[in-house]
């Protein structure tokens, strides 16, 4: 007779049993992981998103170079020439990574010039650091990897020809020339940093507006415009032209009279702003923040600074084929000074401006206009209506070289101008500033740090190390 069945399990099924189960465990744990990485990463590779968490959006492209590059007409190819060490590759590699990552359109590579003096040769490098874009037939170079510099580079390459801005001269507008605080050759740079011709144009002795004309701007005039040159900019507009106006308190009043005709009204006079001083501004320059809806001012919230300007609306009825709209009003604490000369005795005796209750207009007050004249057909058949742009702004002296580059002044003045050429995804992007950035730290904040750090966190890793292997203990 056989011998009867040990009661329970030897030490040896025991021991194998429990690692088979243990093992089957962690082969098990070990694909689901994988399974969920493999899982993971596949969607990862369809629909990724970046986050940037720094204060000032150091590692993201500003809104106007992410629409640039979502309507990518073409590819793009972007070679930077940097050697494989050399200081600054990763900072270039990071701004090409952001491109690339807004758009599929968009690649890039790095190409050591000492490694491929070949290439280097055929693409002209003379110094490190070089990214040459291209695009069908088009080569740009960029010498410094800032999104400016990239940016305003991807414009010439995808873009067919050069629009002309010309600006008027004859009546003492602000020089494009003048290198001065009040002069415009500031605007001149940024304006063909967008890949347009800017030049000057006197209807006084040329007579007519050159036909390769987009956008007209009269800045500034101290003088009348004669019958003959504003008879010219009505031409002009009924070909569709587009017109910015930049005036000034006490201007010509021909000029104010001839904008009476597209719905816009110039109110003369000068704002006062009492919020400009808390800015550290002069009371006379209004600080601007609100912003009337409109493809110039869409997502813009920077303040703009108006240094003395008189009041601009819409007139209150409409001529026929024209639509007009404020564009921008400073803020409720200001008020429109009418009088000129008692403006200039109250800063004298009183050292500032006073509000006159019954004749001074109180704020908000209206600044800038934007005007839309809807043309007639030419021709039979069905064609699209041409509209020329009109804008008018109550001061000039805001786009001057001492005032361009001030808060967002200059970005309103580019929108501007990308709005009359129709186009207003080609707009400048200002560098990012990076920084440092601290935040204080009270002492009873130090002693929090210290003992979180250095006494609970290495107890709670302790701690959870002991209550697992005596829960092992009792469970193995």
């Amino acid at each position: 007779m056989a011998a009867p069945r040990p009661q329970g399990r030897t030490w040896v099924e025991r021991l194998f049993g429990r690692h088979l189960r243990l093992g089957t465990n962690v082969a098990i744990a070990a694909l689901a992981v994988l399974g969920i990485i493999a899982i993971v990463e596949a969607i990862s590779l369809r629909h990724s998103y970046r986050f940037d968490l720094t204060a000032n959006k150091r590692h993201s492209l500003s809104p106007q170079s992410q629409q640039l590059l979502a309507e990518l007409p073409q590819p793009v190819k972007a070679t930077a020439f940097y050697q494989d060490t050399q200081v600054g590759r990763e900072n270039a590699k990071d701004l090409l990574d952001q491109y690339a990552y807004a758009s599929r359109q968009f690649t890039y590579e790095f190409i050591d010039p000492d490694r491929n003096p070949g290439l280097a040769k055929r693409y002209g490098i003379t110094s490190y650091g070089t990214i040459v874009l291209e695009s069908g037939d088009k080569e740009e170079k960029v010498l410094t990897a800032e999104e400016e510099s990239l940016t305003n580079a991807l414009l010439k390459v995808i873009r067919e020809g050069k629009k002309a801005v010309y600006f008027l001269e004859g009546h003492g507008e602000h020089s494009i020339e003048n290198s001065e605080r009040d002069g415009y050759a500031e605007a001149k740079r940024a304006i063909e940093s967008q890949n347009y011709v800017v030049k000057a144009v006197n209807l006084l002795t040329e007579g007519r507006l050159p036909d390769d004309a987009t956008i007209l701007v009269v800045a500034g005039p101290r003088k009348d415009l004669l019958e003959a040159e504003l008879a010219e900019i009505t031409r002009f507009i009924e070909r569709g032209g587009k017109v910015l106006f930049l005036l000034n308190p006490e201007g010509p009043a021909s000029v104010a009279k001839y904008l009476e005709t597209y719905g816009v009204q110039v109110v003369d006079g000068a704002v006062v702003d009492l919020v400009s001083r808390l800015f550290g501004a002069d009371y006379l320059m209004p600080v601007i923040t609100s912003y009337e809806p409109h493809p110039i001012t869409k997502n813009f919230d920077i303040a703009s600074f108006f240094p003395l300007t008189l009041s601009v609306k819409t007139t209150d009825s409409m001529p026929e084929r024209v639509s007009a709209q404020i564009l921008a009003k400073t803020s409720p604490n200001s008020w429109l000074k009418r009088d000129m000369n008692e403006l200039k005795a109250e800063l004298r005796d009183e050292g500032r401006p006073l509000l006159n209750e019954g004749r001074d207009e109180k704020g908000p007050v209206s600044v800038a206009a934007v005007a839309t004249v809807t043309l007639p057909s030419q021709g039979a058949g069905e064609q699209p209506m041409k509209r020329a742009r009109i804008v008018v702004f109550g001061d000039s002296d805001f786009a001057s070289n001492n005032y361009l580059n001030l808060s967002g002044n200059r970005d309103l003045f580019l929108n501007t101008v990308s709005w009359l050429a129709e186009e207003e995804n080609l707009i400048a992007i200002r560098p990012k500033e990076s920084g440092q950035f601290f935040h204080p730290v009270t002492a009873d904040q130090e002693q929090l740090i210290f003992w979180l750090s250095m006494i609970a966190l290495p107890m709670v890793v302790v701690g959870s190390g002991v209550a697992t292997y005596i829960w092992r203990r009792q469970h193995g």
